[in-house]
C-alpha cells in the first residue's frame, strides 16, 4: 500500500506503522496523522512570524547611502522598501527591494515615523492603496488586506 492511500484511509490522531528501506533493510516507522493545514493559513502564520514586516514589505528610512546607492534625489521623501517576502501581498502587487512608498491611502509618507503611525491605525482585512516611486516612475497598489 502506498503512503498516500495510507495516510487517505487514516483518521486524525490514528497511529500508522510505515515499512521503509534503509540501509538496503527494511525498518518498520510509527507515526501519527495529523489534520494538513490549510495553505492559507500556513501562509498567513508564516507572514506574522516574520517580525519587521507588514504585508510583506520591510522599509527603512532613506539614508544618506541609500540615497546615494539608487540615485535617490533629496527632494524625494518617503520610505525605501528593503525586502520583500515572496508570496505576500506585496509581492502579488510586484512591488521590489528599492522602490520608495510615498503615500499610504492618500496619506504623504515622509519618514519611517509618518510609516509607523499610519500602518498601525489600518485594520488587518482592510486593502490598503500604496503611491510607489519604483524604476524611476510613480504607480498606485492595492494590497490585500488578510481574509
Amino acid at each position: 500500500m502506498d503512503l498516500q492511500r495510507k495516510v487517505a484511509d487514516s483518521k486524525a490522531g490514528d497511529t500508522a506503522t510505515l515499512g521503509v528501506w534503509r540501509d538496503k533493510k527494511k525498518i518498520n516507522i510509527s507515526i501519527k496523522i495529523a489534520e494538513r493545514p490549510e495553505e492559507q493559513t500556513i501562509a498567513s502564520k508564516e507572514r506574522v512570524e516574520k517580525e519587521g514586516y507588514w504585508r510583506g514589505l520591510k522599509v527603512s528610512e532613506i539614508s544618506d547611502e541609500a540615497r546615494r546607492k539608487n540615485n535617490i534625489p533629496l527632494n524625494i521623501r518617503g520610505v525605501l522598501i528593503t525586502d520583500v517576502e515572496p508570496g505576500s501581498p506585496a509581492d502579488e502587487c510586484e512591488i521590489t527591494p528599492g522602490a520608495i512608498i510615498r503615500q499610504i491611502n492618500n496619506i504623504p509618507i515622509s519618514n519611517l515615523n509618518d510609516f509607523e503611525n499610519t500602518t498601525k491605525k489600518i485594520d488587518k482585512k482592510t486593502p490598503v492603496r500604496l503611491y510607489l516611486l519604483q524604476e524611476e516612475s510613480g504607480r498606485f497598489c492595492v494590497l490585500k488586506g488578510e481574509k
